[in-house]
């Protein structure tokens, strides 16, 4: 079993049958299905089965593709730290996130982290469904993932790091022409009759919308599914409905927003990575200024009466000034 073996079946496995995988990799499907039988001499077990044009891991197979896994990881941190040498003058972080956390928080962090650090690219997969954000991470194909949980409850496997960023409350936002633009807090049951703009029916904020009208008994009226929470805000301006909004994406001249008495709704933006015993330090930098932003919201969203009356002149918070990095950087806290 050598190196070049563990990366023609991992290909196998990922891309579902030798001629995508010979795609990947760049080589004839015909050499890859005669390393795989070689190794299947090697090992003296079957690795793979057909099931009609895709294989199917067999149990030995299964052993044998989170071995390969591993070995990636490994090769993939040799590689990382001996860039650590480079001293950031080069390097990738793989980022996987939602729609609504890309457009109000990400974008921000992009933009200082590509001040402080030029040479490093980053690359950002969004996905409204988290799972396929968790499965990209344990298949070292993304470095971080940055999402909404709920509060103080355990939703990932032992296998992964969580940081938790900082704490954001569900609020409800109406155009200031809206009946309801007088209101600082109304019931969920009271909004029964208004048209409602909700996150896609797959996401992560979705689900905790649904929970919230369940515990209410309320059936809403949808008018529109929408991932993008600055397309709610727009929608809300020109008076198509009243949306569920992070408050800090709520925070803004343009529109009214309110809280629910008695059973507010919030959610924890948090960075998720599998666990590992050395993070890259282009990683670490960029955990080190969510934190910082974080930190920064929070101080933002204290105030965010008074930042809705005008403070903010309608964007989510003002990005600070930064120079490039100069200095050594440390381990992020959390």
């Amino acid at each position: 079993m050598d190196l070049r073996q563990l990366e023609m079946f991992l290909a196998l496995v990922e891309c579902g049958g030798y001629t995508r995988a010979g795609e990947k990799l760049h080589v004839a499907h015909s050499a890859i299905h005669r390393q795989m039988r070689i190794l299947e001499f090697e090992l003296g077990q079957p690795l793979v089965t057909r099931a009609g044009k895709r294989i199917q891991l067999t149990e030995a197979g299964s052993v044998v593709v989170n071995l390969a896994r591993q070995v990636h990881r490994d090769i993939s941190m040799a590689q990382q730290q001996i860039n650590e040498l480079a001293q950031l003058r080069s390097g990738l972080v793989r980022i996987g996130t939602g729609p609504t956390l890309l457009s109000y928080f990400l974008i921000q962090i992009l933009e200082i982290f590509r001040k402080r650090f030029p040479g490093i690219e980053v690359y950002v997969m969004t996905d409204t469904h988290r799972g396929h954000i968790l499965e990209a991470l344990d298949r070292n194909q993304l470095n971080l993932g940055i999402l909404l949980t709920y509060p103080d409850q355990p939703q990932f496997s032992t296998s992964f790091q969580c940081i938790p960023i900082y704490r954001d409350e569900i609020v409800m936002g109406v155009s200031k022409r809206h009946p309801l633009a007088t209101k600082r807090s109304i019931s969920l049951g009271k909004m029964r009759e208004f048209p409602f703009i909700l996150p896609s029916k797959n996401g992560f904020l979705r689900g905790v919308i649904d929970k919230a009208f369940e515990n209410s008994g309320v059936v809403p009226k949808i008018l529109m599914e929408l991932d993008n929470q600055e397309a709610m805000v727009r929608m809300i301006e020109v008076e198509s409905g009243i949306a569920f909004l992070c408050k800090f994406r709520a925070v803004t001249d343009k529109i009214h927003f309110f809280s629910f008495p008695g059973q507010p709704i919030y959610v924890d933006v948090v960075i998720v990575y599998p666990k590992t015993e050395f993070l890259p330090r282009a990683i670490t930098e960029f955990i080190r200024i969510c934190q910082e932003e974080g930190n920064y919201i929070k101080f933002q969203v204290a105030g965010s009466r008074k930042a809705a009356s005008g403070n903010l002149k309608g964007k989510t918070y003002p990005l600070r000034e930064v120079e490039p990095e100069k200095s050594s950087a440390r381990a992020p806290n959390g």
